[in-house]
């Protein structure tokens, strides 16, 4: 069953979202990625809330599972 990640077509991924869910799908935590992306932890939450949201997805792992699907990380 393939899954596609762009659910409607206004809805675009930006260098920042795939940088955020490449770092979460390598493990790092909210916290360090907060650092290595210089924002807040509370920033990280809220981004990856509303990306969840506007690709549709119900949790974090179904979100990094569409990006790997789509082949926008590694």
């Amino acid at each position: 069953m393939a899954t596609v990640i762009i659910r409607k077509p206004e809805t675009s991924v930006t260098d920042k979202d795939i940088e955020l869910v490449q770092l979460l799908s390598n493990g790092a935590k909210r916290t360090t990625i907060g650092l290595k992306m210089g924002i807040s932890v509370r920033t990280v939450e809220d981004r990856l809330d509303k990306l969840r949201a506007r690709l549709g997805c119900n949790s974090v792992p179904h979100l990094v599972g569409d990006f790997f699907r789509n082949n926008l990380i590694e």
